[in-house]
């Protein structure tokens, strides 16, 4: 039993301290940006946020496939912070989480404690840093495509990688102002976002 929690804590600050790294630099847009994602085979969710440039209260509400609220919880006023949800007495299988911050409001389906499957969504999140764009995909079972394409449609990064938990800065300094797409490619599964260079 200790070494099952001894591994679950180095694993929590694993997750943490690699997001710890965001907080050092705002999202461009000055926006609230958070990482939620459940842990392949546990009952566990991680959820955590280190952009809140507003220190805006953040809720975060755990409903069943029917809409009725489990759980809800508060952070009041915080820069960033970081947590464990053990869904041990909630059983496994889908659940819906809403995450609000003032103005900002967002739901995701997760599915708790099951394998993610190579046909599932990967979790990406692509954040504007000072020396340019930083990806971050987690819990990937099969090859991921990582691309960057300018607003003409020439692709000015290609890469396929089949690394589980993936992170990459890209430096855009030397790039000519414009938008420009991040692209992540799992299987079926696309996820895109812009990115401008001023």
């Amino acid at each position: 039993m200790k070494t099952l929690v001894k591994k679950l804590f180095v694993l929590f600050m694993s997750v943490a301290l690699n997001l710890v790294v965001l907080s050092n630099s705002l999202a461009d847009d000055g926006k609230f940006a958070y990482v939620l994602h459940p842990l392949n085979n546990t009952n566990l969710l991680y959820f955590g946020f280190n952009v809140n440039p507003k220190n805006l209260d953040v809720e975060i509400k755990i409903r069943d496939e029917r809409g009725v609220i489990l759980h809800k919880e508060s952070f009041k006023s915080k820069e960033k912070a970081a947590k464990l949800f053990d869904f041990q007495n909630l059983g496994k299988g889908k659940f819906v989480v809403e995450v609000i911050a003032g103005d900002f409001s967002e739901k995701r389906n997760i599915v708790i404690g099951e394998k993610m499957k190579a046909d599932e969504p990967i979790q990406v999140q692509v954040t504007p840093q000072i020396k340019g764009v930083e990806v971050i995909y987690i819990n990937n079972e099969s090859q991921v495509a990582i691309s960057i394409v300018d607003e003409k449609g020439n692709v000015l990064h290609n890469e396929v990688s089949s690394i589980r938990d993936y992170r990459r800065t890209f430096n855009t300094k030397k790039l000519p102002k414009g938008t420009y797409i991040v692209r992540v490619a799992q299987g079926t599964h696309t996820y895109e976002q812009n990115y401008i260079v001023k």
